[in-house]
C-alpha cells in the first residue's frame, strides 16, 4: 500500500449513509481508517482532531457528492490534506476522489488525482478499482486469511453490500477472531462545548460581510449585518423578525437599545448619492418609528464608517466619518422632536488617518455621556469634551506624539476618562478639565487597543501585534488581553489567550472588541487562521484575576487571511448568558454557570 497504509476519510455528514459500502470494504480489508460520523455542532468541531488525523494518515479519500461540494468543512479538510506534509518520506499524500453521488463535478486539481467514479458502473467495479488503487491483494489479507477464505470483494457484494454485508462483514460477532480497526472518534470537546444554549444562523451571503453587530435585553437578540436586522428570542434564539428593506449597514455597527427602540445608522436603500441615516426602529416587529438625515451625500457616493449610537436620556448621540470627504462628525438628535440639538461637529482629517493600522477596520469609538458631558475620542487622535445640552466644547486632550487615530469608545468612571489609542497606549485624562493623569504602554509593537471595560479598579483591554499587511494575522500568540491599576496605570497581567486554543500554533489577529466582565470572568472575541484561506472565531473566557483561560469557544469565521473582513462581534450578556456573532453572522448562546 501507499506510504503507512493509514486512510483518511473526508465527508459530509450528509452522506453518511453513502459511505456504508465504502466503510464496509475497507473493515473487510482491516485497514486502519479515519472517518467522523458523529455530526456534531459547530461549537463541537473536530478541527484539532481533524488536523492530528491528517498528519498522521498518507491517504485521503474524498467522498464526492453534491453535498460535498457544498461544505465549507470537506473544502478545508482538503486544503489541509494538501497542505501539510504527509508522514511518509516524500511527505506527499495519495488523494482519491470517490464520487459517490451523481453531479459533482470535479476541479482542475482534483482531476489530476485518483479519480474514481462510482457512479458509471456496477459495485463491484468501482470496489474494485478502489483495492487496486490502494494496493490491497484480493481476495483478503494475510491477517485473517483463515477467516477471509474465499470472502473477497465479490464475496462482499454478493452477500448484499449494504444488507447481509453490513451485517455478517461489521459485526465482530459474525466472524470469529475479526475485530475491525476502524477509526470513528468522538471529539473531546471544547472546554466550553456544554455551555451552548443554542446557536441560529442570519442567512446572510457571508462573502458580502463586513461585521456583525449584536446587542442584547431582555426582549432580544438584535443583529445586524450589512443588509439586515434581526431579532431573535434571548432564552431560543427563534427568529422573531428580520427586516432587509430599512437600510444597508455599512460596519460592524452594534444596534443601541433604549426601552423599546433600537437605533442604527444605514445609508438608504437603493438610493444614489448615498445619504447616512440615524434609524429608530420598534423592537417588537421591527418597522421604523422614525430617521434623521445625518449626512446628505451631497453626490461623491460616500463610504461611512460608523460607531454605536448613544442614548443619553432624551438625547441620541451619534458618530461617523465620511471616508470620501475625509470627515468625521459627531451630531446629536432630540429622541422626541427628532431634531438636531445643535450644529454637529466636524473633523478633518487625513487621508493617512483613515487606513487603519490593525485588521477589523472602521471606527469603533462611540461617544459616552456621564452627567451632562460628551466625551468622544476621534481619529484625528483628539479626546474632546462637550456640553451635552449645548454643544459648547470644554476641553481637548491632544496625545503626543499627534495625529495617531484613536479608535476605542472612552469609558468615564470616579471623575477618570480612560481610553485606548492606536499607538499602544491606555491613557487616563482627568474628566473635568482633560489634563493627563497617567499612560501606559502595553508593551513594544503594540498598536491598535480596544476600547477599555473598567470596573473594580482596574481597566481591562484588548489589543496586539499587527502585520504590514492590512488583515494579516501576524504570528502565534500576538493577541493580547491585558489588566490595568485603575488609579497608576501598571500592569496588573497580560495574556495571549489564543495560547489555549490548539496549542497555540496557529496564527492569531489583535483582538479588538471591547471585552465583557461578568461575575469575575472576562470574555473576549477573538479569531484565528489555522490555513492561508480561513479563519476561525473564538470566544475566550479569562479569569479576572490573573488573565488565565477557563475555556474556550471555536466556531467557523467568514473572510480570509487576505482581506480585512469578517470579524466576531464583541459579547454581550444578560440573565447569565452572554451571546456573540460570529463573522458568518452565526449567533451563539453560551451559559456563563
Amino acid at each position: 500500500m501507499f506510504g503507512n497504509g493509514k486512510i483518511f476519510i473526508s465527508h459530509t455528514h450528509q452522506d453518511n449513509a453513502v459511505c456504508d459500502m465504502l466503510t464496509a470494504a475497507l473493515d473487510v480489508w482491516q485497514l486502519d481508517y479515519w472517518i467522523d460520523l458523529g455530526q456534531l455542532s459547530a461549537g463541537q468541531e473536530l478541527f484539532a482532531h481533524i488536523h492530528k488525523a491528517l498528519t498522521e494518515r498518507d491517504i485521503f479519500i474524498r467522498v464526492c457528492t453534491p453535498a460535498a461540494q457544498q461544505s465549507p468543512w470537506m473544502d478545508q479538510e482538503e486544503t489541509l490534506a494538501r497542505s501539510l506534509r504527509a508522514p511518509n518520506r516524500s511527505g506527499k499524500r495519495f488523494i482519491i476522489n470517490l464520487i459517490l453521488a451523481p453531479g459533482y463535478r470535479l476541479t482542475e486539481i482534483e482531476r489530476q488525482d485518483t479519480v474514481i467514479d462510482a457512479t458509471q458502473t456496477s459495485a463491484e467495479h468501482w470496489i474494485h478499482q478502489l483495492r487496486k488503487a490502494l494496493g490491497i491483494p484480493a481476495p483478503g489479507r494475510n491477517l485473517n486469511r483463515r477467516a477471509f477464505i474465499g470472502l473477497g470483494v465479490t464475496s462482499l457484494v454478493a452477500l448484499g453490500a449494504m444488507g447481509v454485508a453490513g451485517k455478517v462483514l461489521l459485526t465482530p460477532a459474525a466472524i470469529p477472531g475479526y475485530s475491525p480497526q476502524v477509526y470513528m472518534p468522538t471529539s473531546t470537546p471544547q472546554p466550553g462545548a456544554s455551555r451552548m444554549i443554542w446557536k441560529y444562523g442570519i442567512g446572510t451571503d457571508s462573502l458580502t460581510l463586513q461585521g456583525v453587530g449584536l446587542s442584547v435585553n431582555e426582549s432580544g437578540v438584535y443583529v445586524v449585518t450589512p443588509h439586515m436586522v434581526s431579532a431573535l428570542g434571548p432564552t431560543d434564539g427563534a427568529l422573531r423578525w428580520q427586516q432587509q428593506s430599512l437600510a444597508r449597514f455599512p460596519s460592524q455597527t452594534a444596534p443601541t437599545l433604549a426601552g423599546n427602540t433600537l437605533y442604527v445608522l444605514g445609508t438608504e436603500v437603493n438610493a444614489f448619492p448615498t445619504p447616512l441615516l440615524l434609524l429608530a426602529v420598534n423592537t417588537q416587529n421591527g418597522t421604523q418609528r422614525w430617521q434623521a438625515m445625518l449626512d446628505p451625500d451631497t453626490g461623491d457616493n460616500a463610504i461611512y464608517a460608523t460607531a454605536p449610537v448613544t442614548v443619553a436620556g432624551n438625547a441620541i448621540i451619534a458618530q461617523y466619518i465620511n471616508t470620501n470627504s475625509a470627515t468625521a462628525v459627531l451630531a446629536a438628535f432630540d429622541a422626541t422632536t427628532h431634531a438636531p440639538l445643535w450644529p454637529a461637529k466636524q473633523y478633518k482629517i487625513t487621508t493617512a488617518t483613515l487606513v487603519a493600522v490593525v485588521p477589523d477596520p472602521g471606527l469603533w469609538a462611540a461617544p459616552t455621556v456621564s452627567g451632562n458631558v460628551i466625551y468622544a475620542s476621534q481619529p484625528d487622535g483628539n479626546l474632546y469634551a462637550y456640553n451635552l445640552t449645548t454643544g459648547q466644547l470644554l476641553w481637548s486632550y491632544t496625545p503626543t506624539p499627534s495625529g495617531i487615530p484613536i479608535q476605542a469608545t472612552p469609558a468615564v468612571v470616579n471623575g477618570v476618562v480612560y481610553v485606548g489609542r492606536d499607538d499602544g497606549y491606555c491613557y487616563a485624562v482627568n474628566a473635568t478639565n482633560g489634563t493627563l493623569l497617567w499612560k501606559q504602554s502595553l508593551g513594544s509593537d503594540i498598536v491598535g487597543v480596544s476600547s477599555p471595560t473598567v470596573a473594580n479598579g482596574v481597566v481591562y483591554l484588548c489589543a496586539g501585534i499587527t502585520s504590514s499587511i492590512p488583515g494579516n494575522p501576524t504570528g502565534p500568540q500576538f493577541d493580547m488581553v491585558c489588566a490595568l491599576d485603575a488609579q497608576s496605570g501598571q500592569i496588573r497581567w497580560q495574556a495571549h489567550p489564543s495560547k489555549s486554543a490548539y496549542g497555540g500554533q496557529f496564527p492569531a489577529y489583535p483582538i479588538m472588541k471591547q471585552p465583557l466582565l461578568l461575575n469575575g470572568t472576562l470574555y473576549v472575541t477573538g479569531a484565528l487562521a489555522p490555513v492561508t484561506w480561513t479563519k476561525r472565531d473564538v470566544l475566550y473566557a479569562l479569569d479576572s484575576t490573573n488573565g488565565n483561560v477557563q475555556w474556550t469557544y471555536v466556531v467557523d469565521g467568514a473572510g480570509t487571511t487576505t482581506d480585512n473582513s469578517g470579524f466576531p462581534s464583541a459579547p454581550v450578556a444578560y440573565n447569565n448568558v452572554v451571546y456573540f456573532a460570529s463573522s458568518d453572522a452565526t449567533v451563539y448562546a453560551l451559559s456563563t454557570r
